[in-house]
């Protein structure tokens, strides 16, 4: 799957549909599977109780949610597995940024690495491809 580098975060992204709502999910080695809030609204994800709290970088810090529903994610027509252990949150809180207007320009989530492990994932950061076992 082709990754697409935001120059605004530098980041590879990859656009995904989650529960048939599209987005952009940060490609990442080191973080676990993240949805932003307003992405897991557009998803029509309910969330569960509170199982953390983070702290941001600047000093922010909120609560991460259980995603309570099922949860259907692909990218280009390839389903996805996803962990158990997905958390719902206000990306944009945590690193105490200004969330873009538009939905297609916001980062909808992390794709981490409990993501990339279930999905015996391989990334060729230099010619830009996610690749995932089917």
């Amino acid at each position: 799957h082709a990754m697409q580098w935001n120059v605004a975060t530098n980041e590879y992204e990859v656009q995904v549909a989650l529960n048939g709502a599209s987005a952009n999910f940060v490609v990442s080695t080191v973080a676990n599977f993240f949805i932003d809030d307003h992405t897991a609204k557009r998803a029509n994800i309910t969330l569960g109780k509170v199982v953390d709290t983070y702290g941001g970088p600047s000093g922010t810090t909120g609560k991460a949610y259980a995603a309570a529903s099922a949860l259907s994610l692909s990218i280009e027509g390839q389903a996805v597995k996803v962990p158990d252990n997905t958390r719902v949150l206000d990306l944009y809180g945590y690193e105490a940024t200004t969330r873009p207007a538009s939905p297609a320009e916001q980062i909808g989530g992390f794709l981490g690495a409990d993501v990339m492990l279930a999905n015996h994932a391989v990334i060729d950061f230099g010619d830009g491809v996610l690749y995932l076992k089917p």
